[in-house]
């Protein structure tokens, strides 16, 4: 089973240029979401996504911040 990195900014060149360094040094699967209320609910809907092994979360974002997030999560 693959490893799953979840890459959350909402900067859109951000999150490629993290999946493009990730993709270049391992295989695990990408999955990318441009703010927190996206994550939220995703994981609200067990069938939309899988538990990541790791999140790399920009701590800058509008709406509600990567350490608001980290916090709910």
């Amino acid at each position: 089973m693959k490893h799953t990195v979840l890459i959350i900014d909402d900067e859109s060149n951000n999150r490629k240029l993290m999946a493009t360094i990730v993709r270049r040094h391992t295989d695990y699967h990408i999955v990318m979401a441009s703010n927190g209320h996206a994550v939220l609910d995703s994981f609200k809907n067990p069938d939309s996504m899988d538990i990541p092994d790791i999140i790399l979360l920009d701590v800058m974002m509008p709406q509600m911040s990567g350490f608001e997030l980290a916090r709910i999560l």
